[in-house]
């Protein structure tokens, strides 16, 4: 007897964000990421992508085509999340300080 097919998840809502805020490298293009752009993006190696991964850091991304040989993808908008989530301003790091 052949199993019910399940119904897809529902996608998250999209992320809105100031389109002026976002960094020039994430408003046009593809809106799947591999590690290398993600990383130059960041301005990071891969390698720490990768331990980020590994700890339950850093931005969101998607596994297509296996669980371990699966290739790694972030889209934009979990980049511009993490980036705008992860925005430190001088009043956040003077507080306090006499």
């Amino acid at each position: 007897m052949p199993r019910p097919k399940r119904k897809p998840e529902p996608l998250p809502p999209a992320i809105t964000t100031d389109i002026a805020n976002v960094p020039a490298s994430l408003q046009a293009g593809p809106d799947l990421l591999n590690e290398r752009e993600v990383a130059a993006i960041l301005r990071l190696s891969t390698k720490t992508l990768q331990s980020w991964r590994s700890t339950n850091r850093g931005p969101v991304y998607v596994r297509v085509g296996g669980r371990l040989r699966g290739r790694i993808l972030y889209s934009r908008a979990a980049i511009t999340e993490y980036l705008t989530r992860n925005i430190v301003t001088t009043e956040m790091h003077g507080a306090g300080r006499a």
